[in-house]
Protein backbone atom coordinates (compact mmCIF):
# COMPACT_ATOMS: atom_id res chain seq x y z
CA UNK A 1 0.00 0.00 0.00
CA UNK A 2 3.04 2.57 1.05
CA UNK A 3 4.31 1.82 -2.89
CA UNK A 4 1.36 2.07 -4.13
CA UNK A 5 0.65 5.98 -2.32
CA UNK A 6 4.14 6.77 -3.17
CA UNK A 7 3.35 6.20 -7.15
CA UNK A 8 0.60 7.73 -7.48
CA UNK A 9 1.94 11.11 -5.48
CA UNK A 10 4.65 11.34 -7.91
CA UNK A 11 2.49 10.60 -10.97
CA UNK A 12 0.06 13.28 -9.40
CA UNK A 13 2.87 15.57 -9.32
CA UNK A 14 4.58 15.36 -12.06
CA UNK A 15 1.37 14.94 -14.49
CA UNK A 16 0.44 18.47 -13.40
CA UNK A 17 4.00 20.00 -13.43
CA UNK A 18 3.72 18.69 -17.30
CA UNK A 19 0.22 19.49 -17.86
CA UNK A 20 -0.46 22.33 -20.69
CA UNK A 21 -1.91 24.63 -18.07
CA UNK A 22 0.91 26.04 -15.98
CA UNK A 23 1.77 24.60 -12.92
CA UNK A 24 4.33 26.70 -10.75
CA UNK A 25 6.25 25.62 -8.03
CA UNK A 26 4.54 27.69 -5.18
CA UNK A 27 6.96 27.27 -2.10
CA UNK A 28 9.47 24.72 -0.05
CA UNK A 29 9.14 24.74 3.59
CA UNK A 30 10.91 23.14 6.72
CA UNK A 31 9.05 23.41 10.06
CA UNK A 32 10.12 22.42 13.85
CA UNK A 33 7.62 22.10 16.43
CA UNK A 34 5.81 19.89 18.97
CA UNK A 35 3.10 17.05 18.84
CA UNK A 36 0.99 14.98 20.20
CA UNK A 37 -0.54 11.83 20.18
CA UNK A 38 -3.45 10.15 21.68
CA UNK A 39 -5.35 6.49 22.23
CA UNK A 40 -2.96 3.76 22.98
CA UNK A 41 -0.38 6.60 24.05
CA UNK A 42 -1.09 9.84 25.41
CA UNK A 43 2.39 11.48 25.32
CA UNK A 44 3.75 14.95 23.57
CA UNK A 45 6.80 15.04 21.50
CA UNK A 46 9.20 17.08 18.91
CA UNK A 47 8.37 16.80 15.21
CA UNK A 48 10.30 17.71 11.90
CA UNK A 49 9.16 18.41 8.59
CA UNK A 50 9.57 19.19 5.06
CA UNK A 51 7.03 20.13 2.70
CA UNK A 52 6.81 21.63 -1.27
CA UNK A 53 3.75 22.60 -3.04
CA UNK A 54 2.91 23.50 -6.91
CA UNK A 55 0.61 26.01 -7.33
CA UNK A 56 -2.15 26.87 -10.65
CA UNK A 57 -4.67 29.59 -9.98
CA UNK A 58 -6.13 28.87 -6.92
CA UNK A 59 -5.89 25.20 -6.71
CA UNK A 60 -2.76 23.71 -4.87
CA UNK A 61 -1.36 20.17 -4.50
CA UNK A 62 1.65 19.38 -1.70
CA UNK A 63 3.97 16.65 -0.96
CA UNK A 64 4.78 16.22 2.68
CA UNK A 65 7.06 14.29 4.76
CA UNK A 66 7.03 14.54 8.99
CA UNK A 67 8.44 12.70 11.18
CA UNK A 68 8.25 13.05 15.03
CA UNK A 69 9.44 11.55 18.45
CA UNK A 70 8.88 11.54 21.88
CA UNK A 71 10.09 13.92 25.06
CA UNK A 72 9.87 10.55 27.45
CA UNK A 73 7.32 11.92 29.90
CA UNK A 74 4.50 9.69 29.34
CA UNK A 75 6.13 5.94 30.37
CA UNK A 76 6.75 5.27 26.76
CA UNK A 77 9.00 5.76 23.51
CA UNK A 78 7.52 6.70 20.26
CA UNK A 79 8.41 7.68 16.23
CA UNK A 80 6.07 8.69 14.00
CA UNK A 81 6.78 8.74 10.22
CA UNK A 82 3.89 10.29 7.59
CA UNK A 83 3.74 11.28 4.25
CA UNK A 84 0.90 12.73 2.43
CA UNK A 85 -0.60 14.26 -0.63
CA UNK A 86 -2.35 17.57 -0.14
CA UNK A 87 -4.75 19.65 -1.65
CA UNK A 88 -5.12 22.73 -0.66
CA UNK A 89 -6.51 26.61 -1.70
CA UNK A 90 -5.81 29.87 -0.26
CA UNK A 91 -7.96 30.78 2.11
CA UNK A 92 -7.50 34.57 3.20
CA UNK A 93 -4.36 36.76 1.00
CA UNK A 94 -3.45 39.65 1.52
CA UNK A 95 -0.58 41.74 0.94
CA UNK A 96 1.43 40.46 4.33
CA UNK A 97 -0.46 37.16 5.42
CA UNK A 98 -1.45 33.91 3.86
CA UNK A 99 -3.67 31.09 5.46
CA UNK A 100 -4.29 28.42 3.29
CA UNK A 101 -6.08 25.26 3.69
CA UNK A 102 -5.04 22.07 2.98
CA UNK A 103 -6.60 18.24 3.14
CA UNK A 104 -5.10 15.06 1.81
CA UNK A 105 -4.09 11.28 2.80
CA UNK A 106 -1.14 9.38 2.76
CA UNK A 107 0.93 6.81 4.70
CA UNK A 108 1.26 7.18 8.60
CA UNK A 109 3.40 4.67 10.75
CA UNK A 110 3.96 4.60 14.50
CA UNK A 111 6.58 2.65 16.65
CA UNK A 112 6.32 2.66 20.47
CA UNK A 113 7.90 0.90 23.40
CA UNK A 114 7.33 1.19 27.00
CA UNK A 115 10.34 2.86 29.33
CA UNK A 116 12.18 0.52 30.82
CA UNK A 117 11.07 -2.68 29.19
CA UNK A 118 13.20 -5.02 27.74
CA UNK A 119 9.53 -5.52 24.83
CA UNK A 120 10.77 -4.69 21.11
CA UNK A 121 9.32 -1.87 19.29
CA UNK A 122 5.86 -2.32 18.33
CA UNK A 123 5.07 -0.66 14.99
CA UNK A 124 1.38 0.27 13.41
CA UNK A 125 0.96 1.21 9.85
CA UNK A 126 -2.50 2.75 8.43
CA UNK A 127 -3.73 5.47 5.98
CA UNK A 128 -4.23 8.67 7.51
CA UNK A 129 -6.68 11.45 6.94
CA UNK A 130 -4.84 15.16 7.48
CA UNK A 131 -5.94 18.43 7.56
CA UNK A 132 -3.76 21.52 7.72
CA UNK A 133 -3.45 25.12 8.06
CA UNK A 134 -0.72 27.13 7.08
CA UNK A 135 -0.13 30.84 7.91
CA UNK A 136 2.97 32.64 6.53
CA UNK A 137 3.86 36.04 7.09
CA UNK A 138 6.56 37.90 5.01
CA UNK A 139 10.32 38.47 6.88
CA UNK A 140 12.33 39.40 3.76
CA UNK A 141 11.59 39.00 0.40
CA UNK A 142 10.35 35.63 -0.76
CA UNK A 143 10.98 34.38 2.83
CA UNK A 144 7.82 33.55 5.14
CA UNK A 145 7.36 32.62 8.63
CA UNK A 146 4.78 30.59 8.80
CA UNK A 147 2.89 28.77 11.65
CA UNK A 148 1.00 25.18 10.81
CA UNK A 149 -1.08 23.59 12.62
CA UNK A 150 -2.04 19.61 11.72
CA UNK A 151 -4.51 17.15 12.46
CA UNK A 152 -3.94 12.90 11.65
CA UNK A 153 -6.66 11.05 11.82
CA UNK A 154 -6.50 7.45 11.07
CA UNK A 155 -7.83 3.94 12.78
CA UNK A 156 -4.64 3.89 14.53
CA UNK A 157 -5.03 7.31 16.63
CA UNK A 158 -4.97 10.97 16.53
CA UNK A 159 -2.06 12.63 15.57
CA UNK A 160 -1.62 16.70 16.51
CA UNK A 161 1.55 18.73 15.70
CA UNK A 162 1.68 22.26 16.06
CA UNK A 163 4.54 23.62 13.77
CA UNK A 164 6.55 26.70 13.55
CA UNK A 165 9.34 27.38 10.59
CA UNK A 166 10.30 29.14 7.43
CA UNK A 167 8.54 29.02 3.89
CA UNK A 168 9.82 30.12 0.54
CA UNK A 169 7.62 31.40 -1.90
CA UNK A 170 8.13 31.26 -5.64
Amino acid sequence: MKQVCYTVGLFLIVSCTQAQEKWGLYNVSMHYGVSSITKKMNTTGFVFSWDAAVRKDQHMLGAEYETATNMRIAGNRYAVDQINLLYGRNLLKTRDFVLAGFAGTGFYRQSYKPIGSDEKWTSETAIGLKLKLAAQYPVYKQLHVSLNPNLTLNFSSTYFSLLAGLSYRF
